[in-house]
């Protein structure tokens, strides 16, 4: 059966501006003023489409720990077979910035402009980090604790599983779509799989269970 999808606009999202210093620095040195005026200006000039769309599922370990079953799908990771262990049920969503902001910075580019091409690509993905986590908010208010975030790609979840995810969610209702690649289309977008728990995770500090397969897993990696 067809899981029940959900789309959410956002008019605006709060970003780090700190972390979008960093992401044009590459460095954590504070910016001269000069460059601030330059990345609100591009800013100001920037027509974004903060959207995404995200799903609730039922989700089984696979037999040999290797991956998370959900309905004909098999995520192929070791990793999430572990992080997900404590999950009672898993989330599914993509977000997305739209177009705008990845066509300035290769209009940029295109006119030899490096740094205005850096900054709007930068804001991008700043953007796109930043309404993630509005997603996350959202799905909490519904759901209660998340558990961290994945997305396909990250340590041994492979990128081509992608095309599992959009099977299972469908990107083409928010105007994503994946190249032959498994990369999505408008650039800055983000897909994740996330846990719901009646535990909060606090790390393996605050733990005494010495047999738990986090600790495991910090072993053999």
């Amino acid at each position: 059966m067809k899981a029940i999808e959900s789309i959410k606009q956002f008019s605006s999202v709060e970003i780090n501006k700190k972390r979008l210093y960093r992401r044009v620095m590459q460095s954590k040195s504070s910016p001269p003023n000069w460059l601030v005026s330059e990345i609100e200006s591009c800013m100001g000039g920037s027509s974004l489409e903060l959207k995404g769309i995200y799903s609730f599922f039922n989700f089984y370990i696979s037999k040999n720990n290797d991956g998370l079953l959900i309905q004909n799908e098999k995520f192929e990771s070791r990793f999430l077979a572990i992080k997900f262990t404590f999950a009672k049920e898993v989330g599914l969503f993509i977000i997305t910035v739209g177009d705008d902001i990845t066509n300035k910075a290769r209009e940029a580019t295109k006119h030899n402009d490096g740094l205005q091409s850096l900054i709007y690509d930068s804001i991008g993905s700043e953007y796109a980090e930043s309404t993630a986590d509005a997603m996350q908010k959202v799905i909490e208010k519904e759901k209660g604790y998340c558990m961290s975030r994945y997305s396909p790609g990250y340590n041994d979840w492979p990128i081509t599983d992608q095309e599992k995810l959009f099977r299972l969610i469908d990107g083409s209702k928010i105007d994503v779509n994946l190249t032959k690649s498994s990369f999505m289309q408008p650039e800055k977008s983000i897909s994740a799989v996330i846990g719901f728990s009646d535990t909060k995770m606090y790390g393996c500090k605050n733990c005494n269970q010495v047999d738990c397969v986090y600790r495991w897993w910090k072993k053999t990696t």
